[in-house]
This record gives C-alpha cells, structure tokens and sequence, in this order.
C-alpha cells in the first residue's frame, strides 16, 4: 500500500511543478512583449535611399572636367564663367 501512495505523491508534485512552470513562463514571456500585443505589425515599414549625385563641369579655359561645388578648376585655376 505505501507504494502506491508515495508513487501519487511523487506524480501529484511533478504535475505541480510542471504547472507552476509553465505559468511562470508565460507570465515571464508576456512582461518581455513575446505575447503582449503590439501595434508594431499595424506600422509601416520606411525605407531610405540615399542617392548623392556628383555634377562635373567643365573647365572652359583648360577643358579639365571637376565637381561643380568648386569655385576653381584645380587643374589650371581657372574661374566658373
């Protein structure tokens, strides 16, 4: 007779402890957002190119080519007309 009695004590704490555990985990895992809702799949995703464009010109008294943000050309020295 004891047993049987020890084997369902032994089951009734192993049950127990599987339930404490998995309540602890969900309350864990929804305090962490994985079960929480979010409106994070409500908002739109935003995607950025950046394309920076560089103008060459054309240096009329050499005809060396260089970008258009510079006052001289660096070739000859000469000025944008």
């Amino acid at each position: 007779m004891f047993p049987d009695t020890l084997f369902f004590a032994f089951f009734f704490v192993i049950v127990a402890i599987a339930i404490v555990s998995t309540i602890l985990r969900v309350i864990g895992f929804s305090r962490r957002g994985v079960f929480a809702t979010t409106s994070d799949a409500q908002q739109p995703v935003v995607e950025r190119e950046i394309i920076h464009e560089i103008v060459k010109v054309r240096c009329p008294y050499c005809g060396n080519l260089y970008d258009e943000t510079e006052d001289k050309c660096p070739h000859c020295g000469g000025t944008k007309t």
